[in-house]
């Protein structure tokens, strides 16, 4: 099993910030072309990031963009700007059911036979951050062998229940826990979601210990 400790989210229209992620010590660097992007930037993301991909890969971090998710459009056009033989691979948001991965591995199928690389080379990492997700979070977990992990998105689950985000996290201790249980019967990791007080440092620390005996192994980091 792959050790993804943190993952860094980085916006994929932004090359300065791009830059100076590549010199930070996370084990994962994440070029974004999801929500940090706004839509009238999301075509120059997969330009930047088409175009820094191997520069940013020759760092030493392990690359895995994050695309659009399948229900916007986006998403092969996302898969066809990254994949390719330095990009580990990607993860996507807001995936409610196996069928949206069997989709995307067909995708990537394709891509891959156009870029000569072994099938399977492209790695999945997808979001549950629905009530949907959270129910077939374990069908989620294990409908491909790309799937390395699932990470879990607290702040697109509230929206999606209608409830508010609270300090100490009561709303999202269920689902949470939810996605480490499907993650462990998948055999894949358990990836928490970021911590967005992102100054806190004492914060992101309690946090942090609160989630490991749930069973997560890692966690995601915004810029």
């Amino acid at each position: 099993m792959e050790l993804f400790r943190s993952l860094l989210f980085v916006p994929g229209n932004r090359e300065d910030m791009l830059a100076k992620a590549a010199t930070l010590p996370t084990d994962a660097l994440v070029p974004d072309m999801e929500d940090s992007v706004p839509d009238k930037e999301k075509q120059h993301a997969r330009q930047v990031i088409r175009e820094t991909v191997k520069a940013l890969a020759g760092q030493g971090q392990t690359i895995i963009p994050r695309i659009n998710a399948l229900n916007t459009g986006l998403a092969k056009e996302d898969l066809a700007a990254v994949v390719c033989a330095q990009v580990y691979g990607v993860t996507v948001g807001k995936v409610d059911s196996p069928w949206e991965i069997r989709q995307l591995c067909d995708l990537l199928d394709g891509l891959e036979r156009q870029a000569g690389l072994p099938l399977g080379h492209t790695r999945l990492i997808p979001w549950l951050e629905t009530s949907r997700a959270i129910v077939n979070a374990y069908q989620i977990a294990s409908a491909s062998p790309r799937i390395v992990g699932v990470a879990f998105g607290a702040e697109d689950f509230t929206n999606d229940m209608g409830v508010q985000r609270s300090e100490d996290g009561r709303e999202v201790a269920y689902p949470r826990a939810a996605v480490a249980v499907a993650a462990r019967a998948a055999g894949v990791l358990a990836l928490d979601t970021p911590y967005v007080s992102f100054r806190d440092k004492e914060g992101l620390e309690r946090e942090i210990r609160s989630v490991m005996p749930l069973g997560f192994n890692g966690k995601f980091a915004i810029h």
